[in-house]
């Protein structure tokens, strides 16, 4: 899902301001997802797997709450990486 919450319009790049229109399996643009750090990449591909793998009820909810984690994480790194003039 885009930043904006809103799956109908132009899906753009999670880092405010970057506005780059990307896939909707993205949630970063290729300019941003390289500047994540490979640590935040593998912890996100971890969150995933056990969130596809978690089935229902509290298990699913935890590897829910993981994967959103990890990808906030990852906007996170390249929003700074992206303040720092990168």
């Amino acid at each position: 899902m885009n930043g904006s919450g809103d799956a109908r319009g132009p899906h753009r790049c999670a880092v405010e301001g970057c506005g780059v229109e990307i896939e909707r399996r993205d949630f970063l643009c290729a300019s941003h997802w390289v500047r994540v750090p490979q640590r935040l990449h593998d912890d996100l591909m971890r969150a995933w797997r056990a969130y596809e793998e978690a089935g229902v009820g509290d298990a699913i909810k935890h590897a829910g709450d993981w994967y959103r984690q990890a990808r906030l994480a990852c906007v996170e790194a390249a929003r700074e990486e992206n303040d720092d003039g990168g």
